[in-house]
Order: C-alpha cells, then sequence, then structure tokens
C-alpha cells in the first residue's frame, strides 16, 4: 500500500496539475498537424480550428460545460496561446464536428503513444448513452430492439497504464 501523502500535499499537487495541464495541450496541440480555414468568413469559424480543439480539451479536463467555460478560458489564454477566446455557443456548436472528432482521435493516439508501447493486453469497454433524457440501458432490457436508438462510445484502454489510445463512437450498435 502506497504511503499517505496527507491534504497538503495532495493539494500542492494539484494546483501544479492544473498549471501544468494547460502547456501540455498547448504543445500537444500546436504539434499536431491541423488544416485551417481563413476565420471569420461565411461558413467559417469565428476562431482558429487549432483554438478551438485547445479550449475543448482544457474545458472537459476541467469538467466545465461549455456554457461556463468563457471566464475559465480567459484565465488560460496566455498559457494555451489563444489568439481569441471562442463563445460557449461557438464550442457547442463545433464540438460535434466530423473534422474536430477526426483531429480529437489523433490527438489522443498521439499523447498516449509512449505509454501504449510499454502494454501487453489491451482492454475494450462500450458504454451506451441515451438519446433522450432520463432513459436507462437496464431499463430498455425488455425491448432490445431499443437499443439501437443509443450512442455507443467504445474504447480500448491499457490494462497496466489505464492509458487509452482508441475511441470509437457509433449509432445503434
Amino acid at each position: 500500500m502506497p504511503p499517505r501523502i496527507g491534504r497538503p500535499k495532495y493539494d500542492e499537487f494539484r494546483a501544479n496539475e492544473v498549471g501544468e495541464v494547460p502547456r501540455e495541450i498547448r504543445e500537444l496541440v500546436d504539434n499536431e498537424r491541423i488544416h485551417e480555414k481563413e476565420p471569420g468568413q461565411p461558413g467559417r469559424p469565428p476562431c482558429k480550428r487549432r483554438d478551438i480543439i485547445k479550449c475543448l480539451l482544457l474545458i472537459e479536463f476541467m469538467n466545465c460545460v461549455a456554457q461556463e467555460s468563457w471566464s475559465l478560458l480567459n484565465i488560460f489564454k496566455g498559457t494555451l496561446g489563444l489568439e481569441k477566446v471562442p463563445r460557449p455557443r461557438t464550442l457547442y456548436q463545433y464540438r460535434a464536428d466530423p473534422g474536430i472528432t477526426a483531429t480529437l482521435q489523433r490527438l489522443q493516439r498521439t499523447a498516449a503513444w509512449d505509454l501504449w508501447v510499454k502494454e501487453r493486453i489491451a482492454a475494450m469497454d462500450p458504454t451506451g448513452s441515451p438519446p433522450v433524457r432520463g432513459r436507462t440501458w437496464r431499463a430498455d432490457r425488455a425491448g432490445p430492439k431499443k437499443y439501437r436508438e443509443y450512442d455507443k462510445a467504445h474504447y480500448m484502454a491499457g490494462v497496466q497504464t489505464l492509458v487509452t489510445p482508441y475511441t470509437k463512437v457509433t449509432r445503434g450498435t
């Protein structure tokens, strides 16, 4: 059993982690090849795709919903290297964009690669998400055809390092 470090040391660790993660996000995204479109033109995002991806990763790490993220992102604007902080509506709109989803999957593989090469055993884990609030997978056991209405996320994880290099989201499987 590992030694207990106590609450003050844990708080110090969390404070250092919160300061380090935005720098790691910036380095990861800036090293990735991302097709940029000219911002501000019709049909284009009002800021760079790279900035949107950095913001999505940070608010996910901080467990912050998109609608309440603007002030949080302004705090970390310099650390993330953002030219402009996107509005919550923009983040909400672009978070399900297929191009951004593909980029996030590439970033996930890139970030996990160093630990993934050390793995010998992998585990697959699917989880279902209902399309309507208030429904559960367990409640729909009586009607298996209802499972087709669920979105499902399939995760591959390493057993030793718990790294998750691959995720695929499917509909109705």
